[in-house]
């Protein structure tokens, strides 16, 4: 992973904590950059979701 964020992701104001996986920079496409990013669900933090945002939604 390269670093860890907070993630407003499935509900305005629930924050998750979520794990960089990869930054796409590629403007012209998708307008501004984007990171792919995985979420960890319990009991077992090996499992989660992997969801893309833009790279303004994540702290």
């Amino acid at each position: 992973f390269k670093r860890v964020v907070m993630v407003e992701h499935f509900r305005p104001g629930v924050w998750s904590v979520g794990f960089v996986t990869a930054t796409l920079k590629d403007r012209e496409k998708m307008g501004e950059d984007m990171v792919r990013v995985f979420i960890p669900t319990a009991p077992n933090p090996t499992s989660g979701f992997v969801v893309m945002l833009r790279a303004s939604q994540v702290r």
